[in-house]
């Protein structure tokens, strides 16, 4: 009977409950193996999911390309009447509606930067680098409203926090305050601090519209969408475009440059004002030019002869316009006078490049380095 409950392997004997154990736990191994493989594969196929769906679950825009194919035309002509009323009523090659910018200032020795937009999640209808200014831009929801949004900076900040009408939501370094009975919100960041005042990005919004379950999350989204840090790279303050605005193309020889030389002042989306128009500073000379998109073709917009000049001329090898103030240079040429403007063909529009002072000349050859410094510092090939 012995003889049946066991064997030998070489010169160890084993038992047959010996192999009756060492299979189980074998068998038991290969189940666990094949279920942790299975919670594995499932818990991250649900992350996957959990990361498309911001959207829909908050009910925001994230996307403003290709909305035709989401809603319907009854649905788009709503939303573009808000849009042209909110955002801008033309189009253009400078109208910047969701744009990401940086936005630079200083404390004491300390620059810090303000990211806007990366995400594209705003749409702006105006923008300054003065921010201690209310400024605003839109949040569009799933139902095409829009939600305005203020931001500014400030050295003084609210604190609800013994407030009993107001809720307190902690985001990353965000402090958001939330008053149900009202629908509105305050938030702030801190920035940065000197031996006086501590500096601060607010945030506010009221009658924002959206249904209580997803204020956190709509207070994560508008956090995930603006970035403070300090910064090394600037000396100067400033508005600064993101590098793909460094090749707008305006005609067939040259783009516009938005980036490389300029620091931002200013960015408006023409509303009933028919011209989109960005005002800039030459980083090198500190000279101030507003850039204006005017929907006319160059033979009109010259017509106007009462007050300004304006004479064809050929920089590099393109045709331009020289503007200049006709009661101050009745004599205007191209070796004396003084501009204070230039123009630009553009297909149907015409891009008017307005100096804030008067460049005067005595010489051709000072004409063209005053061109060469002026509007060559905004273009390229």
């Amino acid at each position: 009977m012995k003889s049946l409950l066991s064997f030998k392997i070489g010169k160890e004997k084993i038992e047959i409950w010996q192999v009756f154990i060492f299979s189980f736990l074998l068998l038991m191994f290969f189940v666990c193996l094949f279920l942790g493989i299975g919670i594995i594969s499932t818990a991250n196929k649900n992350v996957n999911v959990n990361m498309e769906v911001p959207e829909e679950e908050l009910g925001l825009i994230t996307n403003f390309d290709n909305l035709s194919e989401k809603y319907s035309e009854e649905e788009l002509i709503k939303y573009n009447k808000t849009y042209n009323k909110d955002i801008s009523d033309n189009y253009g090659l400078l109208k910047l509606d969701n744009f990401e910018i940086d936005l630079y200032g200083n404390i004491n020795s300390s620059i810090y930067r303000i990211n806007l937009n990366k995400n594209h999640y705003f749409l702006f209808n105006n923008i300054n680098k003065n921010i201690s200014e209310l400024n605003e831009f839109f949040i569009v929801d799933t139902e095409l409203k829009f939600h305005k949004i203020l931001y500014q900076t400030n050295t003084i900040v609210k604190d609800y926090s013994n407030d009993s009408n107001y809720e307190k939501f902690e985001i990353n370094d965000f402090i958001f305050f939330y008053n149900k009975n009202s629908d509105y919100f305050y938030a702030y960041k801190y920035i940065n601090g000197d031996s006086i005042n501590d500096y601060y990005f607010i945030l506010s919004g009221e009658k924002i519209g959206f249904k209580y379950k997803n204020i956190e999350k709509l207070f994560k989204f508008l956090e995930s969408n603006i970035s403070i840090t300090q910064d090394k790279k600037y000396t100067s303050t400033g508005l600064v475009l993101n590098n793909k605005y460094k090749n707008i193309n305006i005609n067939n020889k040259y783009n516009l440059d938005l980036y490389s030389n300029v620091y931002i002042n200013s960015i408006n989306n023409g509303v009933k004002s028919n011209s989109n128009s960005i005002v800039v500073t030459n980083k090198t000379t500190n000279d101030i030019y507003s850039i204006k998109e005017i929907f006319k073709g160059i033979d009109e917009t010259t017509k106007n002869t009462k007050k300004f000049g304006y004479l064809k001329y050929m920089y590099d090898d393109m045709s331009i316009y020289l503007k200049y103030n006709l009661v101050d240079y009745p004599e205007f040429n191209y070796s004396e006078g003084g501009i204070n403007g230039v123009l630009i063909e553009s297909g149907n529009c015409t891009i008017l490049i307005q100096f804030e002072k008067v460049f005067e000349f005595a010489s051709q050859e000072e004409l063209n380095k005053i061109l060469e410094n002026t509007i060559g510092s905004i273009l390229n090939r």
